[in-house]
């Protein structure tokens, strides 16, 4: 990922890197009004850099039913992608993992911008 060897060029441990990846993946979500679980589901990706269904629920202390809808959603905002993955019994799963941060900053950007456009043809509406 490009933008996460920029990241490292900066950062001087792993430590430091996991920690600016986390805190951008609050602050996308955040910005973006995500749901606690979303976030929280974000924020473990970001700082295990791939995680299987399973290994998030652990970690957000979820079910894995409520853990794959918000997967789902973030799947369909584009904030992270999945790939497949043969497990060790030799059946398929996904591992997840954030897309790349300049990827996030546009979706973010797209729908902040249709959200103000949106207030913009109310205030129009209205008059203001």
């Amino acid at each position: 990922m490009k933008i996460k060897r920029h990241i490292y060029q900066y950062c001087d441990s792993e430590d430091m890197r996991n920690n600016h990846l986390e805190r951008t993946a609050k602050e996308f979500s955040e910005i973006s009004s995500l749901p606690q679980t979303s976030s929280n589901i974000l924020v473990a990706i970001a700082k295990e850099g791939k995680l299987l269904i399973s290994e998030i629920a652990q970690k957000v202390k979820k079910s894995e039913r409520i853990v794959r809808k918000h997967v789902g959603a973030l799947l369909e905002k584009g904030f992270i992608e999945r790939k497949i993955k043969i497990t060790r019994n030799n059946k398929l799963a996904y591992n997840y993992s954030l897309r790349p941060i300049n990827e996030i900053v546009k979706i973010v950007r797209r729908d902040l911008t249709l959200k103000l456009n949106r207030v913009n043809d109310i205030a129009k509406n209205i008059g203001e």
